[in-house]
């Protein structure tokens, strides 16, 4: 009988409870996990390196800061104080019209006076392209907006940068909800004029930075 109540107490005494093992499991992970937080950590931190902050570097590279912007447009007025922002931008407007309408005509000679040779090439290209599918590469459009987002004052030229957005009078889509959409067209285009002031300022180049259809009613605002 005493060697009974023995055993008994003694399995009480090594075997542990429930309440026990959760205590020794809790305080064990928490050991893990702290031992593991500078390892956690530095992961962290590689993958801020490796993604976040590149592509951050890249948002920052393709659009330069608006200060430096304006200190270009700045030199460019020193060098030539009858230059104006606003006054720049109608002249870019106007081009950009121009060369729309070239597209939507299959003629590059419309716009062939506002353009240097490297853009006159593009244009004759895109009007190429088009006629041989038969079809427009930019249907009739309207320009929306023009706004600068580089510009350099270099030794032997004046470079500046716009950036364009223009809607379509329809969008070519076969959707049923395709009257309650345009398509919206993002371009970059690139003037160049010497740096003696006397040139006119030229069309050198034109990128499409992007396309979609959008709601004609946010499109016209």
């Amino acid at each position: 009988m005493l060697a009974a109540v023995l055993a008994a107490t003694l399995d009480l005494a090594i075997v542990p409870g429930p309440r026990l093992i959760a205590s020794v499991v809790v305080i064990v992970v928490i050991g893990v996990v702290l031992a593991m937080r500078e390892a956690l950590l530095d992961a962290a931190g590689f993958v801020w390196e490796l993604f976040v902050k590149r592509d951050a570097a890249k948002t920052a590279s393709a659009t330069p800061p608006l200060d430096s912007v304006a200190s270009a447009l700045e030199q460019i007025r020193q060098r030539d104080t009858s230059f104006t922002r606003d006054g720049f931008l109608q002249q870019a407007s106007e081009t950009i019209r121009q060369v729309q309408h070239a597209r939507t005509e299959l003629t590059p000679e419309l716009a062939r006076e506002r353009l240097a040779d490297s853009a006159w090439l593009q244009l004759s290209r895109q009007v190429g392209q088009a006629g041989v599918w038969r079809e427009r590469v930019v249907p009739t459009t309207a320009l929306r907006s023009v706004e600068v987002v580089d510009a350099r004052c270099e030794p032997n030229q004046d470079v500046i940068r716009v950036r364009s957005a223009s809607v379509e009078d329809s969008a070519r889509t076969t959707a049923p909800e395709a009257s309650r959409l345009v398509r919206e067209t993002i371009e970059d285009w690139s003037f160049v004029r010497g740096s003696d002031n006397t040139a006119p300022w030229l069309l050198s180049q034109m990128r499409q930075v992007a396309a979609n259809l959008v709601p004609r009613f946010s499109a016209t605002r």
